[in-house]
């Protein structure tokens, strides 16, 4: 309570410091408090700010130019970041094929067929790998995407995915509910 109070007689701390929480937290249960604490710091530092902050619109326009600028960067390098991934994933199943034996990469285990001749060839339909085939997950008390995406994937990073596999029934990251069953990628 003290440090709420105090971090609001700062508001532009306090929205440094929510957002922190926000980067660090991202599966955090308490995100939608943190979000609102942030517009209502916002709300402060606007009364604090002078009758008319911006001089003409032009300057306004300009801000909002490099805000959405901004955004749309971040966009792209998060998709640069999750083809990447996919990528990544896509090289580590052909070297596990081409050495037609047992790799052990980021996500999974693979095991291909080995074969007697030289050439080696993917695994057709009906020797579906641990990839190809869809995985479920039933939500337990205290699963986060981050922790089922670390339990699946050896990494928190790819909780997106994994949201973006159930969007359908998740109205947002934070939306699991114990029992729910999830598919992972």
């Amino acid at each position: 309570g003290y440090l709420f109070l105090r971090e609001m007689q700062d508001p532009v701390r306090a929205i440094y410091h929510f957002q922190r929480h926000l980067e660090l937290r991202p599966n955090s249960p308490q995100n939608a408090q943190v979000r609102e604490l942030i517009e209502t710091a916002q709300k402060l530092f606007v009364r604090q700010l002078p009758a008319s902050p911006f001089r003409n619109d032009i300057n306004r326009l300009d801000l909002l130019e490099q805000l959405e600028a901004e955004r749309t960067k971040t966009a792209n390098l998060q998709a640069r970041l999750t083809e990447t991934e996919r990528n990544l994933q896509r090289m580590e199943v052909a070297l596990a094929n081409a050495t037609g034996g047992r790799t052990t990469n980021r996500s999974t285990t693979v095991t291909t067929p080995s074969t007697s001749t030289a050439q080696t060839r993917p695994p057709t339909v009906s020797e579906a790998s641990p990839q190809t085939a869809p995985n479920l997950h039933r939500v337990e008390a205290g699963d986060t995407l981050s922790s089922i995406s670390r339990r699946y994937y050896g990494t928190p990073n790819r909780w997106m995915e994994i949201f973006e596999a159930n969007r359908d029934q998740m109205a947002s990251p934070n939306a699991l509910r114990v029992g729910m069953e999830i598919r992972i990628p």
